[in-house]
């Protein structure tokens, strides 16, 4: 899995600030959206998804029960869902994972090419 650079990481916290990513086919964005979604990636991810602001970017991952990295993500957090950009190869395997443990919380998962 590649991780994003220090460039990455900057080019992208500017392009959140001045409106939107755009740019970059090798990434996909995972939508988390319902009443619950913040518990429950709050609950699952390495950072605080509940305290982020809006439209802050932050770099996240996905850590399994022995606390190996799943997946890296970027973390954005909108007025209504939480989008979680990751590398194109690895977004299927963060949506299976996330959705395995939704359980009892009214969250719902997509993957978003746009």
């Amino acid at each position: 899995m590649r991780h994003l650079t220090d460039f990455d990481l900057a080019l992208l916290h500017q392009v959140v600030a001045v409106g939107g990513i755009f740019g970059r086919d090798d990434l996909l964005a995972i939508r988390a959206t319902g009443p619950d979604h913040l518990k429950f990636l709050h609950n699952m991810l390495t950072q605080d998804v509940k305290g982020a602001a809006v439209l802050e970017a932050r770099q996240t991952c996905l850590c399994d029960a022995q606390g190996a990295i799943v997946a890296v993500a970027e973390q954005l957090k909108l007025d209504d869902a939480v989008v979680l950009w990751t590398q194109r190869n690895a977004a299927q395997t963060l949506h299976d994972s996330l959705d395995r443990y939704i359980i009892m919380d009214d969250v719902a998962l997509q993957l978003d090419e746009d």
